[in-house]
């Protein structure tokens, strides 16, 4: 049976296959990527007009202006690379031997840095 979404889908292809790498694009290549970012979103709001997510607010107005600016595609900047750092962070606090005390040593430089950090005065 075939999705009455495939034309989103096919469309959320496109923009993933014109964003997802982290190579240097010429303006030929982000004129396309525009192109592919614009046939999403008109699909999109079309059947979801209430539903215009923080993630497609900055793929439509902000994506285009970025490749344009640094001449590469978005791989370097998803959400994969905070995930990355989250996830060997947690790691590395999970695998860490406990204290006499039976903190984590990871805990420990958390709350250490907690503890020497001021805060600022108010404006």
């Amino acid at each position: 049976m075939e999705s009455k979404h495939n034309d989103i889908n096919d469309n959320y292809r496109d923009v993933h296959l014109v964003l997802s790498h982290a190579r240097p694009v010429t303006e030929q290549e982000i004129e396309g990527a525009d192109l592919a970012i614009k046939k999403y979103m008109n699909n999109y709001t079309v059947r979801f007009p209430c539903s215009i997510s923080p993630k497609h607010h900055i793929l439509e107005r902000h994506c285009i202006e970025w490749m344009r600016r640094y001449k590469f595609e978005m791989a370097f900047h998803g959400e994969q690379g905070g995930e990355m750092l989250h996830s060997r962070k947690e790691g590395s606090r999970l695998a860490s031997r406990r204290t006499e005390n039976g903190m984590h040593t990871g805990d420990i430089c958390s709350a250490d840095c907690s503890r020497n950090s001021k805060p600022s005065a108010p404006a």
